[in-house]
C-alpha cells in the first residue's frame, strides 16, 4: 500500500468490505474481501488565478494543506496579495486576482488501528495513513446476491476514489477583498472550517497577523 502523511481532520468513518484491485476479477468476492474501517480525510487545495474580465489569463502555483486544514488558502492568499500589489490592482480594475479552492475527501485506513503520530512541527499532529485510492475496491454487499449477479453487475464492486466536496470555491478576490483582506479570509474559513476553532476576537487577530506577515 501507499502511505500518506496528513494533519487534516477525519470527517467520516465507515466499515467497508475491500478487495484489492490486483485480485480482480475474482470468482469468490466475499472470500477475497477484507472488512476495514475506512476514514475520510478532508483537505483543501488552493490556486491563484489572474483574470482579464472573466477570462483566466494565467494560473499560479497550487498549494496544499501541509501545515493543517485550509492552510492552503493562506499560502495562496500571500501570492495573490503580492500580485495585486505588484500590478496595482483595485476594486475598479478590469484585471483581477482570485484565490480558488477545491475541498476533497480522501479514503484511508489506519495501518495499525492506532495512528502513528509523526512530529512535523510544534503546532500540528501529523499522522500516517494507508491510501486506498487506485488500489482498492469496495464490495457492496447489497448489490451482491450470488456469484452470477456479480459477474453481470459491475456496480457490486466499485473502485475507491477521492471525493470532491467543493470545487473552485472563491476564497478571495482583489475585486472585493483589498480593503479588508483579513475579514474576507476569515469569512471563508468560518464557512468551511468545522474543527471547532474559536470564533472570538483572538481568532480575528490571528488573521490580521497573517495578513500583516503576508504583506511584509
Amino acid at each position: 500500500m501507499s502511505k500518506i502523511i496528513s494533519c487534516c481532520p477525519v470527517v467520516a468513518e465507515e466499515y467497508m468490505h475491500l478487495i484489492p484491485i490486483d485480485a480482480l476479477p475474482t470468482q469468490d468476492p466475499l472470500g477475497a474481501a477484507h472488512k476495514a474501517r475506512v476514514m475520510w480525510i478532508q483537505e483543501s487545495e488552493s490556486q491563484v488565478h489572474m483574470l482579464h474580465g472573466r477570462q483566466v489569463l494565467k494560473s499560479g502555483n497550487r498549494y496544499n494543506d501541509l501545515s493543517g486544514y485550509l492552510t492552503s488558502v493562506e499560502q495562496a492568499w500571500r501570492e495573490a496579495h503580492r500580485l495585486a500589489e505588484h500590478y496595482e490592482l483595485s476594486e475598479n480594475s478590469f484585471q483581477s486576482i482570485e484565490v480558488r479552492v477545491h475541498i476533497y475527501r480522501i479514503p484511508v485506513i489506519d495501518p495499525n488501528e492506532s495512528l502513528t503520530r509523526l512530529h512535523w512541527d510544534k503546532l500540528h499532529n501529523n499522522r500516517q495513513y494507508e491510501l486506498l485510492t487506485g488500489r482498492w475496491c469496495q464490495l457492496r454487499l447489497s448489490r451482491l446476491q450470488n456469484q452470477d449477479v456479480l459477474l453481470a453487475d459491475s456496480s457490486a464492486i466499485v473502485p475507491l476514489k477521492q471525493q470532491v466536496f467543493a470545487e473552485s470555491q472563491l476564497a478571495w478576490t482583489s475585486k472585493t477583498g483589498r480593503k479588508n483582506p483579513a475579514e474576507s479570509l476569515l469569512q471563508f474559513k468560518q464557512d468551511w472550517d468545522f474543527t471547532a476553532r474559536p470564533r472570538g476576537r483572538d481568532y480575528v487577530d490571528d488573521w490580521q497577523r497573517l495578513v500583516s506577515n503576508g504583506a511584509a
